[in-house]
C-alpha cells in the first residue's frame, strides 16, 4: 500500500526546544561544543556581528537600520534574539544540533534529505512574500502526502539567491529545507518525496537523501545557517542546470545583503526550525 507511512520503532519523547535557545549564555560558550574547523569562535562571532551592525546602520532604510541596532546590543546577559544575528544563530543552531545528536544516539539508521519546493517567480523576487508558517504548513502537508506524516522529522530552512541565466533570466530567493528522519529506510523516503516535489525550471534536484553513518556533527551544523550564498544556475525550457562556480557569500557589500537581514529579523530564529511527531 502506497499511501502507509514508514514506521521505525517507538520513540521516546523530546523535551520542547526552550523558547529563546539564544539566552541561553552556556549555548553561546565554546567549551560546551565540539567545533567544526573553520567554524568562528565566540571573539570572533562578536566582531562580525559588530561589523554586521555596522553596516546595517548605514542604511538608507530606517526599518534595516533598527536591524542594525538590536544586533550591536547583542551582549552576554542581554541577548538580541534577531534572526539576523551570528551570536544568536549559533546559539540556537547548537541546541538543535544537540537535539539532533540524541536522536541520532538512539537510532539504528538515520538520513538527512535536502528538500526544495519550486519557487514561485511571481513571488520569490522578494523574502517578503516569504511566509515562514505557511512555507512549513505546505512541507507538512507534502510529508502527508507522500506517506510521512505520521513519522518524527526534524528539520530547518535555508535560503539561496539563485541567479539563472538562459532561457529566462532572473534572480530568485530559493528557501529550502534540510530535513532529518531517525530509522528510516534511505530508498523507501527519496521514492517518497520524489513523488511530491518535483524538477521545475527554477530546481535542478528537488530530493536529496543520504545516510548519515560518520561525523554528523557536520550535516548537524550545516542544516542550520549563520551564513548564505548566492549560487549560479543555467535555466532552459527543458529544466535548471547547476554552474560549477563558486557561491557569493551574501555578507555585508552584497547588494542583497541588507535585504536578506531585514527579513531574517522578520522571521525569526525558532520559527525556521520544523518539527513533525516529536
Amino acid at each position: 500500500n502506497s499511501s502507509k507511512p514508514i514506521a521505525g520503532p517507538a520513540r521516546p519523547r523530546l523535551l520542547p526546544m526552550p523558547n529563546k535557545p539564544w539566552a541561553e549564555e552556556s549555548l553561546h560558550e565554546d567549551e560546551n561544543f565540539e567545533l567544526l574547523r573553520k567554524e568562528k569562535r565566540a571573539k570572533a562571532r562578536a566582531r562580525q556581528a559588530k561589523a554586521d551592525a555596522a553596516a546595517l546602520r548605514q542604511s538608507t532604510s530606517p526599518e534595516i537600520r533598527a536591524v542594525g541596532t538590536t544586533i550591536r546590543r547583542c551582549v552576554p546577559g542581554n541577548r538580541c534574539g534577531s534572526g539576523a544575528c551570528i551570536q544568536c544563530g549559533t546559539a540556537t543552531r547548537r541546541d538543535l544540533v544537540v537535539e539532533l545528536m540524541a536522536e541520532f544516539d538512539r537510532s539504528m539508521n538515520f538520513l538527512t534529505a535536502t528538500v526544495v519546493p519550486s519557487p514561485h517567480p511571481s513571488e520569490a523576487h522578494d523574502l517578503g512574500n516569504l511566509d515562514v508558517g505557511m512555507f512549513a504548513g505546505e512541507l507538512a502537508e507534502s510529508l502527508a502526502d507522500a506517506g510521512l506524516g505520521t513519522i518524527p522529522v526534524t528539520g530547518a530552512i535555508d535560503f539561496s539567491l539563485n541567479t539563472y541565466t538562459g532561457a529566462h533570466p532572473c534572480q530568485l530567493w530559493v528557501p529550502h529545507w534540510t530535513l532529518f528522519f531517525p530509522d528510516c529506510d534511505k530508498q523507501e523516503v527519496s521514492s517518497r518525496l520524489g513523488r511530491v516535489f518535483h524538477r521545475s525550471q527554477f530546481v535542478e534536484k528537488p530530493v536529496y537523501v543520504q545516510e548519515i553513518t560518520r561525523t554528523p556533527l557536520i550535516p548537524f551544523s550545516y542544516s542550520y545557517k549563520t551564513l548564505f550564498y548566492e549560487l549560479s544556475y543555467l535555466n532552459t525550457e527543458r529544466g535548471a542546470r547547476w554552474l560549477p562556480e563558486d557561491p557569493i557569500k551574501i555578507v555585508p557589500g552584497h547588494p542583497s545583503y541588507e535585504h536578506l537581514a531585514l527579513h531574517l529579523d522578520r522571521i525569526g530564529l525558532a520559527s525556521r526550525i520544523f518539527r513533525q511527531n516529536q
